[in-house]
């Protein structure tokens, strides 16, 4: 979930700063000297809106990382899925997240929340989940 809510916000904080920054040039050529200060203000805000956009970009980049050091040096496990509860805490677009439990070698699990089709779970009995047993890591994989 992580991953996704920061390169959606990354995404967003490009677009903005590519407004701002656009917005504060042309407005500086445009309009006489003593509105300049107004174009300025817009490089400014558009500046800072390129270094968030910069940090949400790492940070997207730092856990689709973990999520590729986990699946290449993790071992798989076959999980029994528990439960798919649905957090209804949050609301995006009218629809909520799940999140799927599961269980193995006699320990409870927890996937990320997802949005896609719950009832793709509704026949199956088990699901894929990455342990890197090194650094304690776990993955629910929950792209089936």
């Amino acid at each position: 979930m992580e991953k996704i809510l920061a390169t959606v916000a990354g995404a967003t904080m490009g677009l903005l700063s590519v407004i701002f920054l656009l917005m504060g040039i042309i407005g500086s050529m445009i309009f006489p000297e003593q509105v300049q200060v107004i174009g300025l203000a817009f490089v400014i805000i558009g500046a800072a809106f390129v270094l968030m956009t910069l940090v949400f970009l790492r940070m997207a980049s730092k856990y689709r990382r973990q999520t590729r050091q986990i699946t290449l040096n993790g071992r798989k496990v076959e999980a029994a899925i528990l439960e798919v509860k649905e957090v209804t805490e949050i609301t995006i677009n009218g629809k909520h997240p799940f999140v799927v439990v599961c269980e193995a070698e006699g320990r409870t699990f927890e996937s990320e929340y997802f949005y896609e089709d719950v009832h793709r779970f509704d026949d199956k009995k088990t699901i894929d989940v990455y342990l890197n047993d090194d650094t304690n890591e776990v993955l629910v994989d929950i792209e089936v």
